[in-house]
């Protein structure tokens, strides 16, 4: 994590003092610039490429249990939920709510004013219409 953070702000200060501050040495600095990606960083690339692909597929519907279901089961890859979960919020990946129109009727008041009929998407926590029966 810190070489992580000496190699974003390198640019900013010099590298002796980052070390310094962050009790890194410049050798572990070069090491880790050489270093090549993890297995797993490398599966998690892959996985992040496969899991945007099924969620454009179906529209951006999807959500981490669809996918996970469609990664194991329709591409034969061995991962968890969880792991899919965190891939999706790392790549900024969400499901759309699909929620069908509803229809409001009010009834006739007493004083006699018809209301219209309204067909409109009603945001989840939103209450009805005022005197809506």
């Amino acid at each position: 994590m810190r070489f992580l953070f000496i190699r974003v702000e390198k640019a900013n200060y010099p590298l002796t003092v980052l070390c310094r501050v962050l009790k890194a040495s410049r050798s572990g600095d070069c090491a880790f610039e050489k270093r090549s990606p993890s297995k797993c960083e490398s599966l998690d690339r892959e996985l992040t490429v496969q899991t945007q692909e099924v969620h454009q597929k179906s529209r951006q519907t999807y959500g981490s249990p669809r996918i996970h279901r469609e990664l194991r089961e329709g591409r034969r890859q061995q991962v968890g939920r969880q792991r899919v979960a965190r891939l999706m919020q790392s790549a900024g990946l969400k499901e759309l709510e699909i929620r069908p129109l509803a229809v409001y009727l009010r009834s006739r008041e007493p004083g006699g004013v018809m209301a219209t009929a309204k067909t409109a998407a009603r945001p989840r926590g939103a209450r009805s219409m005022p005197g809506a029966r």
